[in-house]
């Protein structure tokens, strides 16, 4: 029973900690503050990274807009940098736009020829993916929902990205790895 029990619990751990898809951590994005390329793996923080894809047109990003304020406040100065990627608009100017409305503070890429987008298999905006550092390169722990109300905060059962920043940074298995995002479709070139 107790070899059993160890035996699923290894399991559990090697699935929930898939490496990135080749090539994904090396990725060159647009940074629309400053129109130049970054490599998205510089971006991460010494314990992770939290990528969240983002659309100016999908008005789910902006029901989150002060939940995501809280994420960053609470969890940048525990290592966990926050990431914005956007694949819908062509216009960096538009982008920058949005940037400025949403008020992060945080980096904000464009994936124009979808390149991120495809790799991870994001289909959802707004959609998380929680990235640990492990071994000097980056794998996802946790993709999917940020929580389970996007249209209204008070009314939020449960948190689904914090509880597994929380796992992550305890170093406790994350007991959910993947929930299905909800929010609007991303649009395929």
């Amino acid at each position: 029973m107790i070899i059993r029990s160890y035996l699923l619990l290894l399991i559990l751990v090697l699935v929930a900690e898939k490496g990135l898809p080749q090539g994904v951590e090396g990725s060159r994005l647009t940074e629309v503050s400053t129109d130049k390329e970054v490599v998205l793996g510089s971006l991460a923080g010494t314990n992770g990274m939290v990528l969240i894809f983002v659309g100016s047109s999908c008005p789910y990003v902006s029901y989150y807009q002060g939940r995501l304020k809280r994420l960053i406040k609470t969890y940048e100065s525990k290592g966990i940098s926050f990431v914005l990627i956007n694949t819908s608009e062509m216009s960096i100017e538009k982008m920058k736009r949005h940037k400025n409305e949403l008020g992060l503070g945080v980096s904000y890429l464009a994936d124009k020829n979808q390149q991120l987008l495809n790799s991870l298999g994001a289909s959802k905006i707004p959609e998380a993916f929680l990235l640990i550092r492990k071994n000097k390169s980056l794998g996802v722990v946790y993709h999917g929902a940020i929580d389970s109300n996007p249209q209204v905060a008070d009314d939020v059962k449960e948190n689904y990205l914090e509880d597994a920043i929380k796992h992550m940074l305890q170093g406790d298995p994350i007991p959910q790895t993947h929930q299905r995002a909800m929010g609007c479709i991303i649009r395929k070139k």
